[in-house]
């Protein structure tokens, strides 16, 4: 299966129909000359700041617009298990999903100062879909019923990409830069084990941040994400006793070289400019203390009464030609009380490296490592022996059906776990440990795990 990226630009119906058949050609024959290929590739290069509806310097002109947009990824997953002290079997499980299949409706109202964006997803790779009743998420996984990702409007100031802006509503965290970035422009076939493990995931709130040559920030009050131990807030109810009393995130990136572009996906073609971004990002909140109170958790016996959190990263892109280097050190301390009037305190740390080369215009090779290191109290409970750390190396290969786009890829990858990580299953029906380790990173006991994946992204442009 293949799907192709399209964009429509100010289209009328004959238009975006004729896009639709071009779309269905493309899918079922083989693409046109090199030449072709690359003035196609050409149009999707500028299709970000196109897409966006504005350049860097200069205002719209129209007054308002409609994009949507498809993302579709459709994955083959071999996964392996061997047996281990908490396995008493080796297991073999196989199989296809769609873990995304996401529809997004975005473009601004009036002017180009106002924007908004409207995701709704019918997979199960967000928001920890499928892993019980004791989900926030109320929809079950695996039936196709919709969840509620982004919903939120987003005033910039000067009205362009470059300035002030404030946000609103529903949006997912931006601190740890791995999650920040689409899953549609990944290396791998999703994103790693430890960013599963320490991301926020989405949340209600308030941002503020600004956007400079070199410097971009953002401040942001909400109502907190996931963590260990806790659940998904993203489309909660303020009745939802996994909210924060108040939660705080702060993220700085610094500019040394290249465009904030080219920093949207961990892919460098060949021919593309360098570039050099540094980054960090912490994130503070506290529960408990207002309505409803604390909440239960199936990893802990008591309920918990209040819970603090702070988390942290800091992180590097390296980009040059046909080569791409990402680097992230991260971390969480995490302060339960129980209404025993007993306390619980835990720090967990992680760190990811991953690399990517083009030996063809058209084939990407990348590798990837990470490992992420348990509190002593956690891994003893987990049964997991002398505190082994999670260390999984993936290495695998894109091959990128019209060249220097994103449009349509196919992705294979392996991963080998070099210890037991048989802990992060623990609370799989309350979404405790991991959001969603069946359908994203896949089930972690020693896997040596082959995945495929197609996807589209199709923006169809509607003229106010």
């Amino acid at each position: 299966m293949m799907s192709l990226k399209k964009n429509v630009s100010r289209a009328t119906t004959m238009s975006a129909l004729a896009s639709a058949v071009m779309i269905s050609v493309l899918g079922s024959s083989a693409i046109g000359s090199t030449e072709s290929e690359r003035a196609y590739a050409a149009q999707l290069r500028n299709q970000t700041l196109e897409e966006g509806g504005w350049a860097p310097d200069e205002l719209r002109r129209d007054n308002s617009s409609m994009r949507i947009s498809v993302l579709m990824q459709t994955r083959y997953v071999a996964s392996i298990q061997e047996k281990t002290a908490s396995s008493a079997q080796s297991q073999t499980t196989i199989g296809f999903l769609i873990p995304r299949a996401q529809v997004s409706i975005e473009g601004n109202i009036v002017s180009s100062r106002l924007s908004y964006k409207l995701t709704m997803d019918f997979g199960d790779a967000e928001l920890g879909r499928g892993r019980g009743t004791l989900s926030s998420v109320t929809a079950p996984g695996g039936q196709g019923v919709p969840s509620l990702l982004d919903a939120y409007a987003q005033y910039n100031f000067e009205g362009k990409r470059e300035g002030y802006y404030l946000k609103v509503g529903q949006f997912k965290h931006i601190m740890h830069t791995e999650e920040a970035i689409e899953a549609q422009y990944q290396l791998a076939v999703d994103r790693s084990l430890t960013n599963e493990f320490f991301n926020l995931g989405y949340t209600q709130g308030v941002a503020l941040g600004r956007v400079q040559r070199d410097i971009a920030w953002q401040v942001s009050v909400n109502d907190g994400g996931r963590f260990f131990g806790s659940q998904d807030v993203g489309n909660s109810l303020v009745t939802n006793g996994f909210e924060a009393d108040v939660s705080v995130d702060v993220r700085f990136d610094w500019k040394l070289s290249g465009s904030w572009e080219q920093f949207a996906d961990f892919t460098s073609f060949q021919g593309s400019q360098s570039g050099l971004k540094l980054g960090f990002g912490v994130s503070w909140l506290h529960q408990g203390a207002t309505g409803p109170g604390g909440y239960s958790s199936p990893l802990f016996g008591p309920p918990v009464d209040q819970a603090e959190v702070a988390s942290w990263t800091f992180d590097g892109q390296w980009e040059g030609d046909g080569w791409s280097v990402f680097a992230a050190v991260m971390g969480n301390s995490i302060d339960w009380q129980f209404d025993t009037g007993v306390g619980f305190a835990i720090s967990n740390y992680g760190f990811v490296v991953q690399g990517g080369y083009f030996g063809t215009e058209k084939t990407e090779y990348f590798a990837r490592f990470e490992g992420i290191f348990l509190d002593s109290q956690i891994a003893n409970g987990f049964g997991i022996s002398q505190n082994e750390p999670a260390m999984i190396l993936t290495v695998g290969l894109n091959y990128f059906v019209v060249p220097e786009s994103h449009a349509a890829k196919f992705t294979f990858d392996a991963s080998y776990s070099f210890g037991e990580t048989s802990g992060f299953l623990a609370g799989v029906t309350g979404s405790d440990t991991l959001p969603d380790p069946n359908v994203t990173t896949a089930t972690p006991i020693r896997i040596i795990t082959a995945r495929a994946r197609t996807k589209s992204f199709v923006p169809i442009r509607i003229p106010p």
